[in-house]
């Protein structure tokens, strides 16, 4: 009976220090613990956690392991990062491309040298995000423009299919399209 007795008071105090561990990195549910070593295992990620990020946490029954199995639930964070850059190949047909590589990639930087290649890519990914909005934005405004020009046309050489004028407009305005569309 006195056994029992101190096994529980151990065990109720390894529950408080690991309430107190996880409270303090934001976890606010029950622990059921055995042993110091399973304190150890865990809490040992809990100071990657930081507070709000853990959705539900659950601990089970020990069964025939002196450990109590934990499974922590993270959460879904649908569009948390942003989108992953993507390297446009119409950018290197334009007279700004290789001043923007060569100003961003040129400055100086410290640290170490992967360091410093990532923030030149950052930089260098900036750039290009900026040249692409100012010079290419509109792009698919002149397609559609162009589309709808080709397919006005069209429609006139249905009724006229002769007409020596409207076959040449339809031409140019074919080439236009493609053209257009061949940006992307």
């Amino acid at each position: 009976m006195i056994q029992t007795i101190e096994a529980e008071k151990d065990d109720q105090q390894g529950k408080s220090m690991v309430k107190e561990v996880l409270q303090a990195h934001g976890i606010d549910e029950t622990v059921s613990i055995v042993n110091e070593s399973q304190i150890e295992k865990e809490t040992s990620g809990a100071v990657e956690v930081e507070q709000g990020n853990i959705e539900k946490e659950e601990f089970g029954n020990c069964g025939v392991s002196d450990h109590n199995p934990m499974v922590i639930h993270w959460p879904q964070f649908e569009g948390s990062k942003g989108q992953s850059f993507k390297f446009l190949n119409h950018l290197t047909l334009d007279p700004e491309f290789i001043q923007i590589v060569s100003l961003n990639w040129s400055r100086s930087r410290e640290g170490c040298a992967m360091y410093r290649i990532m923030r030149n890519l950052e930089q260098l990914k900036n750039g290009l995000k900026d040249l692409n909005q100012r010079k290419f934005r509109s792009i698919d405004v002149k397609d559609i423009q162009a589309r709808g020009k080709l397919e006005y046309i069209q429609s006139l050489l249905q009724s006229d299919p002769m007409n020596k004028h409207l076959l040449k407009m339809e031409k140019e305005a074919k080439e236009e399209h493609l053209k257009a569309g061949d940006k992307w």
